[in-house]
């Protein structure tokens, strides 16, 4: 085989090098697909980070966790406005009784 020849292998055809650039940015935005993919409560601050810090291993690691914590359901926020809600309606009937 002369110098003007390469060989086929799997690495020097573009489909593969696309599929593993394709591969590397799915993996890099990891955190951000889990916390959409999760209706994570804080998932605009955790993509902000993952793109901002994410080229740091400790800045991907902690995205990637912040996304896998539990997000509660009807928490303290939730509850307050649903009391006050419930605080109104009453308030509502004795007016328009």
């Amino acid at each position: 085989m002369s110098n003007d020849q390469s060989s086929t292998g799997a690495a020097d055809t573009p489909s593969d090098s696309g599929g593993l650039l394709a591969m590397l940015v799915l993996l890099y935005f990891l955190p951000s697909i889990i916390a959409f993919h999760g209706m994570h409560r804080k998932r605009r601050a955790i993509t902000r980070l993952n793109m901002l810090l994410g080229w740091t291993v400790l800045g991907w690691f902690v995205a990637f966790l912040w996304a896998l914590t539990a997000v509660q359901k009807g928490g303290f926020a939730t509850g307050n406005r649903a009391r006050a809600n419930v605080r109104i309606g009453k308030e509502a009937r004795t007016v328009f009784r």
